[in-house]
């Protein structure tokens, strides 16, 4: 099954990763970092990928909710199988670990 992009930024949500950055930049902009900022963007990518496979797996829980509130989500339309969703899922969150 081939993915497409717009799909994979509405499973995953990307734009929640937001947060994760907010503390960092704030930290380096009062010069609280200057020596960990390898370390940091480790820790905010790790984060921001076991974020996105939760999120698929919130998606995939949610999917007879999403089916009546949100039914043009990749799932609800079948342009992505629970499957295959469990497998990006499994794959996110294992390079975020």
């Amino acid at each position: 099954m081939r993915l497409a992009f717009q799909d994979f930024i509405s499973l995953t949500v990307p734009h929640y990763c937001i947060f994760y950055l907010i503390a960092p930049i704030t930290l380096l902009l009062f010069g609280k970092l200057t020596g960990f900022i390898p370390n940091i963007l480790c820790m905010i990518l790790s984060l921001c990928l076991t974020l996105m496979g939760l999120n698929v797996l919130n998606m995939i829980f949610d999917l007879d909710l999403d089916r009546i509130n949100k039914p043009n989500r990749p799932l609800p339309t079948n342009r992505i199988s629970t499957p295959w969703a469990f497998g990006l899922s499994a794959a996110l969150i294992s390079i975020g670990i």
